[in-house]
């Protein structure tokens, strides 16, 4: 089990290493996606609420380029209201099953895309697919609760650090997150909070 120092320190070698790419997503997220850009510096603090974004940007094209990108793929893969795939019998099923075993996944299926349309998976699948057109696209999926049973949260690039493990496949994502101290105990019901903190917060 890792301690917190230690996954800071990890998180920062991440981060130094997406930071050698830094230029080319400021430009990009600037020019095609400026109204989903972090890289202006208000995260951190700098610019105010409310700001142009567009100060540099004279031509609509990368912008419209961007979203029609993003649209086509999600009206193709994942069409907002629609059954996108289907549950099937795998080759270990053997053939005289089958049957059976496709009537039980129909069922699944149903309880799958009631379960999508009754979350936000549509509008958070168009911002995913905006970040996916510019490089590296993250989905963090949690549990819901009884109105919107699962929450899909599109994270921008430029709140996630990347660390390549084995095999070049994915080893762990860091995410810079920001909120008022009174939402802890909201977004995490379990979490001891110190005294300190806890006494900010009031």
């Amino acid at each position: 089990m890792l301690t917190v120092e230690q996954v800071m320190k990890r998180h920062e070698l991440a981060q130094r290493r997406k930071d050698n790419w830094r230029q080319i997503y400021e430009d990009c997220y600037e020019f095609a996606l400026p109204q989903r850009n972090l890289y202006d510096g208000y995260y951190e603090g700098g610019g105010s609420p409310g700001q142009n974004k567009m100060v540099r940007v004279f031509d609509s094209t990368a912008i419209n380029a961007t979203q029609r990108f993003a649209n086509r793929i999600q009206s193709g893969l994942f069409p907002p209201h629609g059954r996108f795939c289907r549950l099937e019998p795998g080759e270990d099923i053997p053939m005289e099953r089958r049957q059976e075993a496709q009537a039980a996944l129909d069922v699944y299926s149903d309880k799958m895309f009631a379960v999508l349309r009754q979350s936000n998976f549509d509008l958070a699948m168009g911002e995913f697919l905006l970040d996916l057109a510019v490089g590296t696209a993250v989905m963090l999926v949690q549990p819901g609760d009884d109105i919107t049973p699962i929450r899909f949260t599109p994270v921008p690039q430029y709140l996630v650090a990347i660390e390549e493990g084995a095999h070049g496949k994915v080893d762990n994502v860091y995410r810079k997150m920001r909120m008022k101290g009174e939402a802890i105990k909201q977004h995490w019901v379990d979490a001891e909070i110190p005294t300190r903190l806890a006494t900010m917060i009031e």
